[in-house]
């Protein structure tokens, strides 16, 4: 019995030996790299929507059939060129009658005023009252008036009958007719006769996600900073092209939508060739510059929404590594801007899931 106890107590021994063995802190190998500031380049690349400088809807003033189309789709015209004419023939009839009705009102102002003169004079010999003379007068007001409402109809039927040719607001390309001819056309129709784009300047209208624009106003301090202070901006084209001539932002919603929460921006380029087409759809690119520091996303761990990575301390001629909370944004696919760093730190960047905090490494310097 003794025999077996003491073998026992002699394996117990050897255990604890073994653990004890085991405890022993293993330094592994990391690569680090030791943090500089540096200038970060942050593309953005964000869907935006092609809009003329001007468009306008082109509506007919006045009702009736569209007797002629006098452009064709895509065909540039000049401010005041004629666009369309509609059935001028009941026009032209108004516009007659009026202009009768105020030849006929002017010879009656005429025939009045020779009656207040001939009784004016028969007034200064007292051989009619002074009542009868201003009734006279009064008759004479009365055709002014009526020659005063002629014009107005004439007036108002000049304009319905220039207003039977539709000319174009402003210089710019024809969009789609959706009026053919002989169709009936009226001024509370649904759809316009066609629109009519001043592309000289084409607007992108696009929307900045919220993060992004925090991370501008940061940089620049105030929306109008932004606007003036950002580099210019690029237009990658649907097919993959890049337009040739740079657009610079010219306006920021002051309002973040609730929904998408984003914010919109317009940003406007010169298409004095005229390739850009209003409608269109394209992607609006610029790069944001600024100082910091840049570590590889692998050398990043998140717990509980929160990012961190591991530093490294020398002490003597040993490296210990702890965790540290920091703030990312990301530059590409590899590589983070972090906040929460300074130059000359050692951080690990691999195998940052294997460490944990107060682990010695030997260094392998990037």
């Amino acid at each position: 019995m003794k025999k077996i106890v003491l073998i026992m107590s002699v394996l117990a021994l050897v255990a604890c030996g073994k653990q004890s063995t085991d405890n022993t802190q293993e330094i592994t190998e990391r690569k680090v790299l030791v943090t500089k500031t540096q200038v970060c380049e942050l593309p953005f690349r964000i869907p935006a929507q092609l809009r003329g400088k001007q468009d306008i809807a082109i509506l007919p003033q006045v009702s009736g059939a569209l007797v002629e189309v006098l452009v064709e789709e895509g065909q540039r015209v000049k401010k005041g060129q004629p666009l369309f004419r509609i059935d001028a023939t009941a026009y032209q009839a108004a516009y007659d009658n009026a202009r009768g009705a105020v030849l006929r009102a002017e010879v009656a102002v005429n025939t009045e005023q020779l009656e207040v003169e001939a009784k004016k004079v028969l007034l200064d010999k007292n051989i009619i009252s002074e009542h009868e003379y201003k009734v006279q007068e009064n008759n004479l007001r009365i055709a002014q008036a009526t020659l005063e409402e002629a014009k107005g109809a004439l007036s108002h039927a000049q304009n319905d009958l220039n207003h039977t040719t539709v000319v174009a607001p402003n210089t710019g390309v024809v969009g789609t007719i959706t009026y053919k001819q002989g169709s009936l056309v009226s001024p509370d129709m649904a759809q316009p006769l066609t629109i009519v784009s001043d592309n000289s300047m084409i607007y992108a209208y696009a929307s900045l996600a919220e993060q992004s624009y925090m991370v501008l106003l940061k940089e620049y301090g105030s929306k109008d900073s932004i606007i003036a202070q950002l580099p210019d901006m690029h237009l990658i084209l649907a097919e993959g092209s890049t337009f040739p001539h740079s657009g610079r932002l010219e306006t920021i919603s002051g309002v973040i939508d609730k929904t998408t929460g984003a914010i919109s921006i317009r940003i406007a380029f010169p298409n004095p060739e005229g390739k850009l087409s209003a409608g269109g759809s394209a992607q609006v690119e610029f790069v944001y510059s600024f100082d910091g520091i840049v570590i590889p996303r692998k050398a990043t761990f998140d717990i509980q929404d929160k990012t961190y990575c591991y530093v490294a301390t020398q002490q003597d001629s040993v490296y210990t590594v702890s965790s540290k909370m920091i703030d990312v944004m990301r530059l590409n696919e590899t590589e983070f801007a972090v906040d929460g760093l300074n130059d000359g730190e050692v951080v690990v960047i691999e195998g940052v899931k294997k460490l944990v905090n107060g682990q010695q490494i030997e260094p392998i310097w990037n």
